[in-house]
């Protein structure tokens, strides 16, 4: 917790020097990071957001923090059992209170890992400057930097039926007032993530009628873990989940009543502004006058070992001058940036969180999501009375009609019209309570389709390989065979839940399954690499097309392509019918699949025979180059895939290791990150039944306790390999029954 204040204040050169190079750059990475937190103000802005907070929930954070400042003092005093870690002493880390301050900005630390920056958009103006010097008009460079993406609508998680017609004239209704073109959704960017998953299943889809929510939050493994478990009640509320050290927001959770997962959404929630300088240096120009700046900052950045950096930060009113952080960034230019949370200091994602924590139902729970602003999810939820629920959370920036791919490139500082409209109301983002089909998933895909009438500024269009494997998994209950069951069958427990072992990928299997019917029904005779493929995938498809090492070619299928790229010779014809990306090749696949599927059968053409022999044939090069003859890929697969080390005492920053020390794993089940699975990416679990509080288990990273001598530092590293669940009960009866280890009672006045 010591360590991320000195992250979020900007104060980790002044204690661990400057670090290494960055990657292709001549910056020392502690310095950089110092730099771009002090630029940005974190600091200042969660002390901005404390103040302003309400009453109430200032309470809270306080009583939060003297708990915390207890435990420090016990430290600084080298008490019984609370003596200090050797970093401390090794790097001078201050034990100093923990404050309501500290609460908030230790929180937006982690958020911001998980939101886009602007950094790329100075960049990106110059090559639309280089396109428009060209010659180029506006519409051929935005079909040049993005023609091929195509929105798949089948994919989105809400689907238009299942939003209120008086919602959607109401959505219609604010894009008409703002002049907002939401034709403009589809030409935007690719994603290709591998964050999260989260599903729910509502009572009525259920054999016990009990909702259950399934939340896999899929980040990098850290020691010590990044991530915690707890459990925290009060006079008004009671929930347990998993949250980052020092701050009360539970980023998955669940109380008595609601329970929540999360997916990336990743909302473009900053703009960068080039600004004219006035030639005084006390202003900027805009709007054809001089505007003076609203303040110009002092900030010494303190770097152990080497000087001090002194900056003069000026703010404007798109926010602060950040010219040291962009790319590309030309002689004479000066960017501001515009971004959420730091541009509003009157709005707290914390108090957005007690409210959740005290919604009694989904429909509730979903209303008071408008106060969850940083970093935007896509939150899957469910309610004790069987409800469940969906919506695309976060402050969501509506920017003013007429900027040319705002969001995306840097834009026009001299003018007041650049600027946002503001923010979009909350009702009118996507969201769906108790869907037709009684199921919702996310898998990092596409919340909505091409309908929704307002400009969209997140990237996924489509699918995701996981988000496709979940629909497969929850489209319906297997029937029992013999039974004609009316009415329909529901889900057992074990069904809902068992996704989260899951070692397919339905990209891998489908690529193989083409090129199956290809050869063995339309009898196509491939080349001689791509048949010794193909004659290798066979047996691994027929036995289920897991990447849990079994079979020789689990190392094969992982050599297939997880996108489409123009760039690509083989896949470039396929890009304007399906998009590129991720989503591009999981829209081709499933239509494809349809396809033969069909009655008669749709043939596959020579521009799908041709991109699946291309293929085959350079997936057997490469794993021919990097495991060499297959009688060795078995072997190779289980040593490198699913064995391997996470490097101990790292940061979201990727701040150089405190301490040069390993973790060993080896032989899990499956790590492939286009499954549901990928067991190093499982930083925590959770599995909620409605009704059933005692009845929530989850998975907990390892790495609890940092302390190399406690039993807690490594105690959960088997259950996690495993990929087990254990009970996580809110009762005292509950708790009881699991055993005790230490109580620990705290009274506060």
């Amino acid at each position: 917790m010591c360590w991320q204040r000195l992250q979020y204040q900007g104060r980790v050169a002044e204690y661990f020097g400057p670090g290494s190079l960055l990657p292709n750059s001549d910056q020392f990475r502690n310095v950089y990071h110092d730099i771009a937190a002090r630029s940005i103000g974190w600091q200042r802005h969660a002390e901005r957001e404390a103040d302003a907070l309400d009453p109430s929930v200032r309470a809270l954070l306080d009583a939060y923090a003297a708990g915390v400042s207890r435990v420090i003092a016990k430290v600084q005093a080298n008490a019984p059992g609370f003596e200090p870690h050797p970093l401390f002493a090794e790097y001078g880390i201050p034990l100093e209170p923990w404050t309501a301050a500290d609460c908030l900005g230790v929180w937006y630390r982690m958020a911001r890992h998980y939101a886009f920056d602007a950094w790329n958009e100075a960049r990106n103006l110059h090559s639309v400057e280089t396109l428009r010097d060209q010659g180029l008009t506006d519409a051929q460079i935005r079909d040049y930097l993005f023609g091929g993406v195509v929105c798949d609508d089948e994919a989105a998680v809400v689907q238009p039926s299942d939003v209120p017609a008086a919602v959607r004239d109401a959505m219609s209704a604010y894009a008409l007032e703002h002049g907002l073109d939401g034709g403009e959704n589809c030409p935007g960017g690719t994603i290709d993530a591998h964050f999260s998953q989260a599903w729910a299943v509502a009572g009525d889809r259920t054999e016990d009628g009990h909702a259950r929510l399934v939340a896999d939050p899929r980040v990098r493994i850290y020691l010590p873990s990044v991530f915690y478990e707890w459990h925290m009640k009060g006079a008004t509320f009671d929930v347990r989940g998993m949250g980052t050290p020092g701050a009360p927001n539970l980023l998955v959770g669940a109380s008595m009543h609601v329970a929540w997962g999360v997916t990336a959404l990743g909302l473009d929630q900053s703009d960068l502004y080039r600004l004219q300088p006035a030639t005084n240096g006390l202003g900027y120009r805009i709007d054809g006058g001089f505007e003076a700046w609203l303040g110009v900052r002092t900030e010494t950045v303190r770097v152990r070992g080497g000087a001090p950096i002194e900056l003069e930060i000026p703010d404007t009113r798109f926010g602060p001058v950040v010219t040291p952080l962009p790319l590309d960034v030309r002689p004479g230019e000066l960017y501001a940036l515009r971004a959420v949370p730091i541009a509003y200091p009157e709005r707290s994602t914390t108090a957005g969180f007690v409210a959740l924590y005290r919604a009694p139902t989904a429909a509730a729970f979903r209303e008071r999501l408008a106060g969850w602003d940083y970093p935007s999810a896509n939150v899957v939820f469910a309610d004790a009375a069987g409800h469940i629920g969906y919506a695309a959370t976060g402050a969501w920036p509506v920017r003013a009609p007429g900027q040319f791919l705002a969001g995306w490139a840097a834009q026009d500082g001299t003018s007041s019209t650049s600027d946002w409209i503001g923010l979009l109301p909350h009702d009118l983002r996507p969201w769906v309570v108790d869907p037709a089909s009684g199921v919702l998933v996310s898998a990092n895909h596409a919340p909505v389709g091409s309908w929704y009438p307002i400009p969209q500024p997140y990237n996924a269009r489509g699918d995701q390989d996981r988000s496709r494997r979940l629909r497969e998994l929850l489209a319906s209950p297997p029937r029992v065979p013999g039974l004609d069951e009316v009415p329909p069958p529901r889900f057992t427990p074990e069904q809902v839940a068992g996704p989260r072992t899951d070692s397919v990928s339905p990209a891998f299997r489908d690529l193989v399954r083409l090129a199956l019917h290809a050869k063995e029904v339309q009898g196509h005779v491939f080349s001689v690499d791509a048949a010794e493929a193909l004659r290798i995938l066979r047996p691994w498809y027929l036995a289920g097309a897991r990447l849990d090492g079994a079979q020789p070619g689990c190392l094969l299928a992982s050599a297939l392509p997880t996108t489409l790229r123009l760039t690509d010779l083989a896949a470039a014809p396929l890009v304007p019918a399906y998009g590129g990306g991720a989503s591009g090749l999981a829209a081709y696949l499933r239509r494809k699949v349809a396809g033969i599927e069909a009655a008669p059968a749709v043939p596959l053409d020579t521009v799908d025979v041709g991109f699946l022999e291309a293929k085959l044939a350079t997936a057997l090069a490469d794993t021919l180059a990097l495991a060499g003859p297959a009688q060795n890929w078995a072997e190779w697969y289980r040593t490198h895939v699913l064995s391997g080390e996470i490097a101990e005492w790292t940061s979201l920053e990727d701040q150089d290791p405190l301490v040069l020390r390993t973790f060993a794993y080896q032989d899990l089940d499956c790590t492939d990150t286009n499954t549901l699975r990928a067991a190093t990416a499982s930083c925590f679990g959770l599995l909620w039944e409605g009704g059933l509080p005692d009845a929530t288990r989850s998975l907990l990273p390892f790495g609890q306790s940092e302390a190399d001598p406690s039993p807690h530092r490594l105690d959960q590293a088997a259950t996690w390999q495993l990929g087990e669940l254990a009970p996580a009960p809110f009762t005292a009866a509950g708790r009881a029954a699991l055993g005790i280890e230490r109580q620990v009672e705290l009274d506060y006045p």
